[in-house]
């Protein structure tokens, strides 16, 4: 009787081995399907970014603006920078700086407040309104 609950044990260990060693293999086949992705995506993204831009740094003529549609402030003023926050229609701006990159003018701006996280970044001319 002891045997046989031994070999009972020895078996249902054996299931349970069985079965968390099919969902590593699983898991293994899906880290390396991401990794493949990831690496093809980074390699899109590298042909995409141009090697060399040009900057053109203006001084602006005015400090305020409002958001007229809905915009993205971005972290650097580059199409594909990464995305600081999401602006609403009617938000106000502080302006800082501007821009000329590849014919697209750019405005450094922040939102005025109390809530500093997120609050700075870059934002395209045509999503603003100058306030004078």
């Amino acid at each position: 009787m002891l045997a046989f609950l031994f070999l009972l044990i020895i078996a249902g260990n054996a299931v349970i081995l069985y079965k968390f060693n099919d969902k590593v293999s699983v898991q293994r086949r899906q880290i390396l399907s991401l990794k493949y992705e990831n690496d093809d995506l980074k390699s899109k993204l590298l042909k995409q970014t141009p090697k060399k831009i040009d900057i053109k740094y203006v001084t602006p003529q005015f400090l305020n603006a409002v958001v007229t549609i809905k915009g993205t402030l971005y972290l650097s003023p580059i199409s594909n920078s990464l995305i600081v926050n999401t602006l609403k229609e009617n938000t106000s701006l502080k302006i800082q700086d501007s821009a000329q990159i590849q014919s697209q003018l750019w405005y450094e701006v922040f939102l005025p407040g109390d809530n500093r996280m997120n609050s700075k970044g870059w934002i395209k001319s045509n999503y603003i309104r100058i306030i004078e």
